[in-house]
């Protein structure tokens, strides 16, 4: 959506005080969070929903069609979003070895493992607050980010499995 616009797309990992760190950088004009939160720097470097509405509001302002119309226009979302269930005490395992095995891929280490592909992308997430990795995945249609989520989620799984049965045979 900014190609052609002159702006910069800056990525930051998937955390408030990262997105305000960034926000508050001379330059930035907006910063936006995966969940919704949208910061305006020019106004201020956190999270506002007033100063948000207040902005889409300007933007509606010069035309005359309805909302619903505006967003039927945008383009359609492929994104795709599933949490695994994974043991706090396995999470860092999990991301080590995934990293192992996609490091002849094109990665994007920023947070947490983003792999890309011709079809699209696929990231694994750690949760900072409960025991699941979330796994997201973006491709050109609907059918290549469940592929691509599926695939990720598959590979997990079986580096879960694989260390449970290691360390249960090597304790038996």
């Amino acid at each position: 959506m900014a190609k052609g616009t002159g702006l910069e797309v800056v990525r930051t990992p998937a955390s408030i005080a990262e997105l305000t760190q960034y926000a508050a950088q001379d330059g930035v004009v907006f910063a936006g969070a995966l969940g919704g939160g949208y910061v305006f720097p020019e106004f201020m470097p956190a999270y506002d929903a007033v100063a948000s509405l207040c902005n889409l509001l300007e933007l509606l302002a010069p035309t005359t069609k309805p909302v619903s119309e505006l967003v039927g226009e945008l383009p359609v979302s492929t994104l795709v979003h599933r949490q695994l269930a994974c043991p706090w005490a396995m999470k860092g395992l999990v991301m080590r070895v995934l990293s192992e095995r996609l490091r002849d891929q094109n990665l994007d280490l920023t947070d947490g493992i983003k792999v890309f592909e011709k079809r699209g992308w696929a990231q694994v997430l750690p949760d900072p607050d409960e025991p699941v990795v979330h796994i997201y995945a973006e491709g050109k249609t609907e059918e290549d980010s469940r592929a691509l989520e599926a695939e990720l989620h598959a590979l997990v799984e079986e580096i879960m499995q694989t260390e449970q049965t290691t360390s249960t045979s090597s304790t038996g």
